[in-house]
């Protein structure tokens, strides 16, 4: 159990790293927004917040009540997180105003980014969860996994919502 603790905060890790070199990098260019994304962002941070508000409250109503459940209430945090950090950026890809997706090289680099982060999330978490014992909890240690889908599914809607400068929604 402690080897895959160990992979799992490895993976989480490399993970973080890589958003923070993303986000720096974005602020280094002085990319600014315009207004109109500014107020997308904004509006998509108040969207989180209610389902982040909703999700925490249904979730401790889920970890008193569901006493045999799958996964612990670590597990169900870290989903909880996961659904915020989600629902911000596909707010924010569905209107054109999310950083790194704007320009056309550096949206190719990023997705390509985000997919190779996400299926090692997905290997490292799949792996993990073949290393338990059967009927053993989902845990903090499948964090991966959470992450790992996280980072398939973003990609996955930027290249769905399309280039946002060919649907006119830069500046």
């Amino acid at each position: 159990m402690g080897t895959e603790i160990g992979i799992a905060v490895l993976v989480v890790t490399v993970i973080m790293v890589a958003v923070v070199i993303a986000k720096m990098s974005s602020k280094r260019e002085e990319r600014a927004y315009d207004e109109r994304q500014r107020s997308i962002v904004a509006r998509g941070f108040r969207l989180t917040t209610l389902v982040l508000v909703a999700a925490l409250v249904a979730g401790a109503y889920l970890v008193d009540g569901w006493t045999d459940a799958p996964f612990t209430p670590g597990f169900l945090m870290l989903a909880i997180m996961c659904a915020g950090i989600m629902v911000d950026c596909l707010y924010c890809i569905a209107r054109g105003a999310y950083f790194g997706l704007v320009e056309p090289t550096r949206r190719r680099r990023t997705i390509l980014a985000w997919l190779a982060i996400g299926a090692l999330g997905i290997a490292t978490g799949v792996a993990s969860i073949m290393g338990q014992e059967p009927g053993a909890q989902l845990g903090v240690q499948n964090a991966p996994l959470l992450l790992g889908i996280v980072f398939v599914i973003l990609p996955l809607a930027a290249l769905a919502c399309g280039d946002p400068e060919a649907r006119g929604d830069e500046e």
